[in-house]
């Protein structure tokens, strides 16, 4: 096992904790660094300081995404979950009243990798594009200060 967590480059380190910690809480990332710890304590077994265990223990929420991430992982994408259950997996993921929702928006309006892979962008649109709507139309969807800088330039 010690050969294998060395591969993995899970030999002990000297890694200050608490920076991860800071910069995890920095980006509003805790509840995703939690859950990365927990699953490389569960399937790679590694050794985590006394002090980043009880910090895992108290975040109930990343276990249960450990849970739902170990329920995926033998399909290993060949079975993909529906997307109410990864919606609500990505609401686990920010947790909150507010930053649950908004950060399940900001990824379900983000453009992923595939998004850039050539040919993307005939696979997306199932419909015919519509043409653009005429000038009037579009300088009266406009907003009015938009409409009149275009004009006076």
């Amino acid at each position: 096992m010690d050969c294998r967590r060395r591969r993995a480059g899970l030999a002990p380190t000297g890694i200050d904790w608490q920076r991860v910690a800071d910069s995890a809480r920095a980006v509003e990332a805790e509840r995703m660094l939690h859950t990365g710890l927990r699953l490389a304590s569960d399937l790679l077994e590694a050794r985590l300081p006394g002090k980043v265990l009880a910090m895992l223990q108290a975040d109930a929420m990343s276990a249960r995404l450990v849970e739902r991430t170990l329920k995926w992982l033998p399909a290993a994408g060949s079975a993909p979950p529906g997307l109410l259950e990864r919606a609500a997996y990505r609401l686990g993921m920010r947790g909150g009243l507010i930053s649950g929702p908004a950060y399940l928006l900001r990824l379900s309006l983000s453009p992923t990798e595939e998004d850039w892979k050539d040919g993307a962008e005939e696979k997306r649109h199932r419909f015919p594009r519509c043409p653009p709507p005429p000038i009037s139309t579009r300088a009266q969807v406009r907003p009015p200060r938009t409409f009149l800088i275009s004009r006076f330039q």
